[in-house]
């Protein structure tokens, strides 16, 4: 498992790479998400 610089403080359950669909430029985007232990789910 591999962790995001911003992330090493807090509980991280899983981490990785997504491909998001985007409207904006009509295609799949890769984004790095987080789920942490409160089951939160943020990607960038």
């Amino acid at each position: 498992m591999s962790f995001h610089p911003l992330y090493t403080a807090r509980s991280v359950e899983k981490s990785g790479w997504l491909n998001k669909w985007t409207n904006y430029l009509k295609g799949y985007r890769q984004r790095w998400f987080v789920l942490d232990s409160n089951a939160t789910l943020s990607y960038y």
